[in-house]
This record gives C-alpha cells, structure tokens and sequence, in this order.
C-alpha cells in the first residue's frame, strides 16, 4: 500500500515537470537587458547634436560637476603641454566622473598626460552610466606623446547621467580639457490655458538675503564679534543694503523684470596686536511666471571668482554662469503654464543681472518674389469674385421694374 502511494506521488510529479520547465526554459530563453550601443566618436565635429562646451575656465560647471580629487587647474607642476583651450583644464588622481545636471546621449573629451616616460603603454576607456547601471563603453590607445591631443567621445542610443574615465595602468593622472556633450531637449510647452489673456509677468515669491560675520580679538584682550543678516522689509521690494563682513546686495523689481547686484568678501588678517577673521553671503532667488508667450533677454555680468547666476524653467536648467569676466546676454523663450526660477548667490565674489520679459510678438513671414506673385493673384481673383457676386445697376433696375408691374 505504501509502495502504491510512493509511485503515485512519483507520478505526480513527473506530471507537473513540463509545467514547471516550460517557465524555465523561457527564462532562461530570454534575452539578457539589452545595454545601449554606443558609436565611438574621434572628434567634436562627429557629433550630431547641438553641443556644449565646457573648457574649465574660471571654475566655471556648465552643466557638468566632478567631486575630489577632481579639480580644475592651471598648475604646471600636474601637467605643462599644450591644451586645445589654455590656460585650464581638469586633473584627477585615479578614476575621473564627471556627472551631468541634465541627460545627456553624446559625450567626448581630449585627453592626455601620457608620456611613455611615466607609463607603459596603455588604453583610456570611456564608460558611459544611468542610474548608477552601465551603458557601455568605448576604448582608445594613448599615443603616448604627454600632449592632450586625443579625443575620445560616443553617441549612445540611451540617456546617460554621468561617465568614467579610466586609464589602463595601476597608478596614474587624468588630465582632460574641453568636454563636450549634447544640449538636453528641452521639454516642449503645455497648450496656453487661456491664449485671450493679456501679457502680464506674476512673481511668485522671492527669498533675498545678505549675511555677514567679523571678529576681531586683540591678543593682549577679549574679541570682538558682529553678525548681520538683512532681508527685504516686503516682498519685491526695493532692496540696498551692505553688512559687516562685506556683504551687499543692491536689487529691485518692475513690473515686466528684476535686476540685481550682489557681493561678498572672505578672509582673515593677523597684524600687530590683533586678528581679523571676516565672511559674508549675498543671496537672492526670484520665482515666476508669464501669462502669454514672452521673450526673455538676460543680461550677466560681470561676475567674478564663485558668483553664480541660473535660471531654470521647472527643473529643466535655461542658462547658467559662474565666474564670467564680461558681459553675457542670454535670450529665450517664456511659456504660461510654466514657473521659472532665477538664483544668485557668492560665498566670494560678486554677481550682477538685468532680466527683461516682454510679450513675444509672432512676426508675419517674409514673402519671396514668388510669394508676391501668388498672394496678387489671389487678391487680383478675390476681386473678380466679389465682382461677380455683385448685381449690376441695371440688374438691379430691372428688379425695381418687374416688382413695380406685379403690384
């Protein structure tokens, strides 16, 4: 009886086999997650996409950050070749990642500091990251002449958020310059909730802010210490001040724009019976919105050391600078239904603006010779059909007629 019950479990089993393998086979059947295909890039001009640049001038982001040990430099003690951009460039001891603020599909950047005096020969890999998941990557040989002319660069089918630089060699130095990738798409504007209403610019809030810190402690004594923090008595209200420390900060509104000047100072002075220690913030953040489709011209600068100016349409950034020694004018286009962000601050330095909105005004199309043509013949047959529609005065006479015989 037992031996009965032991082969009927037997089959039992046996019989469930092809239902449980079915789904096994199928797993093990499908195919692995597909990773993007990367095209390898061996110049800028391979690109497809409209680019930006960035050449590491004045500290400047532009759209891309790196953490330590990476750091933007001019030293001659890391690396004195020739650049494609003088006189900075990127250095970083090891691995160098650089992340993006936005996606991004095509990436590429000269390379260098591979002198066949410091190292054996060796690849530089560069391997492109989303969500912390490998994309892919590509590989090039150094050339091993020190200069920092290759270039090493994709365009992956799939969005990207940061990438990896790597040189094959156990203990090394990543100098890179003039990093080039794709301009993120901007997202495109939501149907205008009312396209009757009348231009008009509505601030939404505004966060401005001036700190500042000084202490002086004499050695033969005690210290002496002052913090200041200003803000704004209204919101948009007009708004001048300067504290200890340095800070100042000079901004105000219209009703179609802001503007604004910010500064600050930093530092520490020991002299005879006395130290100094002084710092300072000028901050400001402006939200807002348009009723219609407008025109935004932005005008920046001089802004000096880490000055910051960005202005942000959502989340999706419009235009940033960091450290411009002249002037620079930044024009785009404004949506209803949409809220935009301008932010200015320096923990050093100084920042300066002058942001105007007017109501974008669609001008007619130019007409070519043939478009004349075609729009005179239109009125020309336009007119001949009025014409044509039109009684006559002695149509016109002959229906008085017949209307006076019938009474």
């Amino acid at each position: 009886m037992r031996s009965q019950v032991a082969a009927e479990r037997v089959r039992g089993v046996f019989k469930l086999f092809p239902l449980l393998l079915l789904p096994l086979l199928l797993l093990l059947l499908a195919p692995a997650a597909a990773r993007a295909a990367l095209t390898p890039v061996g110049a800028p001009g391979e690109f497809t996409a409209p680019l930006i640049l960035n050449t590491f001038d004045l500290g400047s982001t532009n759209g891309i950050s790196w953490t330590s040990p990476a750091i933007s430099t001019n030293s001659a003690s890391h690396y004195n070749g020739p650049l494609p951009s003088p006189s900075r460039f990127l250095r970083c001891s090891g691995p160098l990642t650089l992340t993006f603020s936005q996606p991004t599909t095509q990436v590429g950047m000269w390379f260098g500091r591979d002198d066949s005096g410091l190292y054996p020969q060796f690849d530089v890999t560069l391997e492109a990251f989303a969500a912390g998941s490998s994309l892919g990557s590509v590989t090039t040989a150094a050339n091993m002449n020190y200069d920092v002319d290759q270039f090493i660069g994709f365009i992956s089918t799939d969005e990207l958020d940061s990438v990896v630089v790597t040189y094959s060699v156990p203990s090394y130095m990543v100098i890179v310059d003039d990093v080039y990738f794709a301009e993120p798409i901007r997202p495109p504007p939501p149907p205008d909730p009312d396209p009757n209403d009348a231009f008009a610019v509505n601030f939404i809030s505004d966060a401005r802010s001036v700190t500042g810190y000084d202490s002086l402690c004499e050695f033969d004594g005690g210290c002496t210490t002052q913090n200041d923090l200003e803000v704004p008595a209204s919101p948009y209200a007009a708004f001048n001040v300067s504290t200890v420390g340095g800070g100042y900060q000079n901004s105000g509104f219209d009703a179609t724009g802001f503007w604004g000047t910010g500064q600050t100072d930093a530092g520490s002075w020991v002299g005879a019976g006395f130290s100094q220690v002084w710092d300072s913030t000028s901050e400001l953040t402006v939200e807002f919105e348009v009723t219609t489709p407008a025109t935004l011209t932005l005008i920046v600068g001089p802004n000096i050391y880490n000055a910051n100016i960005e202005l942000v349409e959502e989340t999706f950034p419009l235009f940033s600078a960091v450290g411009s020694n002249t002037d620079i004018t930044h024009e785009d286009v404004l949506y209803p239904g949409r809220t935009y962000t301008l932010t200015a601050n320096t923990l050093l330095g100084r920042w300066n603006f002058d942001l105007d909105i007017e109501e974008q005004v669609t001008a007619l199309p130019a007409l070519d010779d043939a478009g004349k043509s075609a729009l005179f013949l239109a009125l020309i047959a336009a007119a001949s059909l009025a014409l044509a529609r039109r009684p006559t005065a002695l149509a016109r006479a002959r229906a008085r007629g017949a209307r006076s015989s019938r009474r």
